[in-house]
């Protein structure tokens, strides 16, 4: 169990676990004792990691040590041979490859959850599992199913992790959303906290919303057709863009919007149900496509 941890951010951004702030993670029960506190280093500019007297890391129990006496010691063959150790030069694992999807959820077994994604519920009634209620095309959907008292109001919630890192991702998915259903589409680059912010929407009371433009009515029990895409790898201007299509074939489309700066990879993609009651929608062929800029 993690307890009597002392964490601190240098640069004076706010510490983040995964999604949730510290106030969200110390309400699940962990942390327990824990401090968000200046360690209070002796000089750290000059790598003098040494702690003050008041150091609060004092405070939670840890006991300073002489790091210069760390290793082998005694007898002294079994010093040298310690010494006469060579290692290779370390090596870290590759990025994982970017991702490309294209799933209608046919070749996942009803009941099963999403290939490919990582799938985040609280099994309080809320859930995301392939069904075949409904679809858009084929025999087979995603379902997402809200319920009231969870802890957490962006749960259930689906993620996929393209490592996209330049050029131009688009993902393309059919939506349909029952009554009550609160659905929130966010990309994020997640290599920085706080992370940055790419194309995002949400569709509530009947309404999808983009930040700054005019909400469009989007109708209950019908697919509509959603695509988004975004420039990567140009933090300071990167803009995106995305249209729906509703089911009398209408096309609301906007374009030129911008990324918060510093949006440059997308290494996060999110699919949030955010209603605090019972509610229901569903994903159908989800698409993700990077195209690399032209050399």
């Amino acid at each position: 169990m993690l307890r009597q941890n002392l964490y601190w951010r240098a640069d004076g951004q706010p510490i983040l676990f995964g999604d949730l702030t510290w106030e969200e993670w110390h309400q699940l029960g962990k942390d327990e004792g824990s401090l968000i506190a200046d360690p209070l280093f002796v000089a750290p500019e000059r790598y003098d990691f040494r702690l003050r007297p008041d150091s609060p890391a004092l405070r939670l129990g840890f006991k300073p040590f002489d790091y210069t006496k760390a290793g082998v010691y005694g007898d002294a063959k079994w010093v040298a041979l310690a010494r006469s150790k060579r290692y290779p030069p370390v090596q870290f694992a590759p990025d994982p490859p970017p991702l490309q999807l294209r799933d209608g959820f046919e070749k996942t077994p009803v009941g099963s959850p999403p290939m490919l994604a990582q799938v985040n519920t609280e099994g309080k009634g809320d859930s995301i599992t392939v069904t075949d209620e409904v679809a858009c095309t084929g025999a087979r959907c995603l379902k997402i199913v809200d319920a009231a008292g969870l802890q957490h109001a962006f749960n259930p919630h689906l993620v996929y992790l393209p490592n996209h890192t330049s050029g131009v991702s688009r993902m393309r998915f059919a939506l349909r959303l029952e009554p009550g259903a609160v659905m929130y589409h966010e990309w994020r680059d997640w290599r920085q906290s706080p992370y940055r912010v790419g194309p995002s929407f949400q569709i509530e009371g009947g309404m999808l919303r983009v930040s700054g433009q005019q909400p469009v009515p989007v109708p209950d029990n019908e697919w509509i057709i959603v695509e988004v895409w975004a420039q990567l790898g140009k933090p300071e201007d990167g803009v995106w863009g995305m249209k729906c299509i509703l089911p009398d074939g209408k096309e609301h489309r906007w374009e030129g919007l911008a990324s918060s700066k510093g949006f440059e990879r997308l290494t996060w993609v999110g699919f949030v149900s955010n209603a605090t009651e019972h509610a229901v929608f569903y994903l159908d062929d989800i698409e993700l496509v990077n195209s690399k800029p032209e050399r």
